[in-house]
């Protein structure tokens, strides 16, 4: 069997999220049977993914075929319910012939590294090709639960899913961050989940100060690192973060938030519709409803966006400018 374009993951346990619609993301690392040392991170989308994700042992498998390397698909749909017609009966026949295969892949995920590409992964995957009649070319994918015994049985096969790379832009139109900001001791920290980008990504942040037409852009002193200078100004609008396990990540820190005490208004962005102009304002004692946005690019000064928050927060600055309390600590989208 040529395993060049077969990629096995394990869904559960790791970064998840629901998604509007009522269905569950799920984040996957696809590793390649025919060896290497750089899996594909990647989604699982679907209503069933996450009663099977959470059955016993908390793992189902995510089997990949037709797909040569990375660059070879952003986004593949499956039906189950029409895959599952085309063997019929054979059903519970199948599904108990996979429930005692599908303890060697246990078996085999649990080693570290590229535990896809060794002998008793492709044992199983030869008997699920077989039986599932799984054929090669375009690329498809299908959802194995483990162990099948546990009532999930062959429910998830009947559902849409959908299967994206972390990062693109199919992943951020399925998935949306949620936000929030947390008042910590001294500190104002926000946090933003559910960010459908792969470990140590670098992402943008810009900040919305509501108002009447078109949100102003905040713009901050130069003296914290992370931030990307505006038109090589000293006036700064773009704050670096990181991204671990979907949460933003502080890059000053390493700490999960981000410490928004560190930043310091000094000005207003105003974006026209021909223009682009900015205001040099102190914001002593003011009380500012605050949006967020991730750009599109974290090292420029684009008003180009992977996501716009819906929603926003009050936060207070005191007689330095600097942002001390919010008033509202709820998730927000």
């Amino acid at each position: 069997m040529d395993y060049s374009d077969k990629w096995l993951g394990t869904i559960g346990g790791g970064f998840s999220a629901s998604v509007v619609g009522g269905m569950s993301a799920y984040q996957t690392n696809l590793w390649s049977m025919n060896g290497g040392a750089v899996p594909i991170p990647a989604f699982v989308f679907g209503t069933r993914v996450g009663v099977v994700a959470q059955a016993e042992m908390g793992h189902c498998f995510c089997l990949l075929t037709g797909v040569s390397g990375p660059h070879a698909f952003s986004e593949i749909r499956s039906r189950g319910v029409d895959w599952v017609l085309s063997f019929g009966g054979k059903i519970d026949a199948v599904t108990r012939s996979y429930s005692s295969a599908s303890q060697l892949l246990l078996q085999a995920s649990a080693k570290t590294g590229n535990w896809a590409a060794q002998e008793s992964a492709k044992r199983v995957v030869q008997t699920v090709m077989g039986d599932f009649d799984i054929r090669p070319g375009s690329p498809s994918f299908v959802l194995l639960p483990s162990p099948l015994a546990v009532g999930v049985g062959a429910g998830v096969f009947y559902e849409w899913q959908t299967l994206t790379k972390v990062g693109t832009d199919v992943a951020w139109r399925y998935l949306k961050p949620e936000w929030r900001v947390e008042n910590a001791g001294d500190k104002v920290v926000l946090h933003v989940n559910a960010i459908p980008e792969a470990d140590g990504t670098q992402i943008g942040l810009q900040f919305r100060v509501k108002r009447f037409g078109s949100d102003d852009l905040l713009i901050f002193e130069s003296s914290r690192s992370g931030l990307v200078n505006m038109r090589r100004t000293n006036q700064l609008k773009t704050v670096r973060a990181s991204v671990q396990n979907g949460s933003l990540v502080d890059p000053a820190t390493g700490q999960k938030g981000l410490d928004l005490t560190a930043l310091v208004p000094v000005g207003r962005s105003r974006i026209g519709m021909f223009s682009v102009s900015s205001t040099p304002e102190q914001l002593l004692n003011e009380r500012l409803q605050i949006g967020v946005n991730i750009t599109r690019d974290p090292s420029s000064d684009t008003n180009l966006y992977k996501w716009e928050s819906k929603h926003y927060v009050p936060l207070q600055t005191d007689g330095r400018g600097r942002f001390v309390s919010a008033a509202d600590l709820g998730m927000k989208t």
